[in-house]
């Protein structure tokens, strides 16, 4: 890996051979650096030539056949104890002056300047004078030199031009929190995933199947393909975000994650594309992908969130609605909330880009993700639902009770729930009365596509009775 761009070829060595040894061998020495060089195997951790320097083949466990990667090592080294101060030709080093071409990357739109700076400058008083601060942040800024590694300003706040080596004319990038990945033709382990599905349209690590893995939808039902377009919750022009990424998978790797959107595609506006246009550029190699992410999670907790992020249904418990602030009550266990540090007492203030300020209680419960469709197969003969509703159209068709051991059961329908002296749920009124439904459950809004309001009761039995 060079920049941008890589190369592969192939290497024959002994288990005993020094890693470094080997790069040598196959080339690794023509790669840019600052620090001499990384290795990877796929799958495996990184190791750097500075503090493995006595590193074997057998220590990072590769195999017959295995992938592996060089790359530069572009982190900036501290001094060793005692060095004597930099000479001469290194001080004034820090004073050359270098003309740098900048992109400020703000959300999926870019702009180009060009900025002038000595190399001694701090990386981000460089990124005040050409605009870095006029990107949206939640947490300070992310400089990357163009085929060098991205750092962040709260980690190294002292960072300057000579320490991530940029030249005359070279290319940087300013950006919030996104996270940019280079694809390049890898072969045997992504081989492995799309040789089954070669006659498909995919070719052997040229297609798209081996960036993520096979992927659900949440919006189609899965089918055994699994093809790329399956691998996203929408496509253009809605935003484009990651679902699910399947376990050892070069995706899965890169820390690539669900809930990730991608909205650049070697450097084009995912936004402007057609659903074809993305799924060829998908093709092109080398291949940049640019994703939009949350922030830490650390930094997450305890503040008001203001970066997109993308809910699924296990996000219901508020402790009031709009027009009131929308404060997150309780996060079930395990549950995507969760996952993206969500802990309770966060106030909701955007939902599908829409200031919860200016919405009503049922528009929020419209936008809020909660519509769930499932689909039941001809092998079901009983649903679980008899007779189990509050009301039938041209009434909300609710559901009241889930029978044990049922289709209904299996696909997680709940119920409402009686006599309760406290209810789950904030907003609903609690009766002394037993027997009387404190909170409702699920509401039914389609049978087979059709809208259960245009419905009347007999309609609704019928389409309830039917096989299909």
């Amino acid at each position: 890996m060079d920049k941008s761009k890589s190369r592969t070829v192939t290497g024959r060595a002994r288990m005993s051979d020094s890693v470094w040894k080997f790069g040598e061998e196959v080339g690794m020495t023509t790669l840019s650096t600052m620090s001499k060089y990384i290795f990877r195997r796929q799958g495996g951790e990184s190791h750097k030539e500075r503090m493995y320097p006595n590193l074997t083949l057998a220590d990072v466990g590769v195999r017959e056949g295995d992938t592996v990667e060089f790359a530069g090592d572009f982190d900036p080294v501290a001094p060793a104890p005692g060095a004597p101060d930099p000479g001469t030709a290194a001080a004034l080093l820090r004073y050359d002056n270098v003309t740098l071409t900048v992109v400020l990357m703000d959300k999926s739109k870019s702009r180009t300047v060009t900025g002038r700076a000595r190399m001694g400058d701090s990386v981000w008083k460089f990124g005040e004078e050409v605009g870095m601060t006029t990107l949206s942040t939640m947490s300070k800024y992310i400089f990357r030199r163009q085929g060098g590694e991205s750092y962040r300003e709260r980690l190294y706040p002292h960072l300057t031009l000579a320490d991530v080596g940029v030249r005359e004319g070279d290319t940087v990038e300013f950006t919030d929190v996104l996270l940019m990945i280079t694809l390049s033709d890898i072969a045997a382990p992504t081989q492995k995933i799309i040789q089954a599905d070669a006659g498909e349209g995919d070719h052997p690590g040229q297609g798209p199947r081996e960036l993520l893995g096979c992927l659900a939808l949440d919006s189609l039902p899965p089918r055994p393909s699994c093809k790329m377009q399956r691998s996203f919750k929408s496509l253009p022009p809605e935003p484009v975000v990651v679902q699910t990424v399947a376990p050892a998978t070069w995706g899965s790797d890169r820390g690539i994650q669900g809930g990730q959107q991608i909205v650049a595609i070697n450097g084009l506006d995912v936004a402007t594309m057609t659903q074809q246009e993305f799924r060829a550029a998908l093709k092109a190699r080398p291949l940049t992908l640019r994703f939009r992410i949350s922030d830490d999670p650390e930094e997450a907790r305890g503040v008001k969130r203001k970066s997109p992020i993308v809910a699924s249904s296990d996000v219901r418990s508020f402790q009031s609605l709009p027009p009131e602030p929308v404060i997150v009550n309780k996060v079930a266990a395990g549950g995507w909330a969760e996952s993206v540090g969500f802990l309770g007492g966060e106030e909701i203030l955007v939902v599908n880009g829409e200031s919860t300020v200016a919405m009503s209680s049922e528009e929020e419960d419209e936008q809020d993700d909660l519509v769930q469709e499932v689909e039941v197969g001809p092998e079901v003969s009983k649903i679980g639902l008899p007779g189990s509703f509050h009301n039938l159209p041209p009434e909300p068709v609710v559901v009241n009770k889930v029978a044990a051991g049922t289709w209904a059961e299996s696909v997680g329908f709940i119920g409402g729930s009686f006599g309760c002296k406290k209810s789950p749920v904030p907003g609903f009124r609690v009766s002394e009365e037993k027997g009387v439904m404190k909170s409702p459950g699920e509401e039914i809004l389609a049978l087979n596509d059709e809208d259960v309001a245009s419905m009347t009761s007999s309609s609704a039995a019928h389409q309830l009775s039917t096989d299909a």
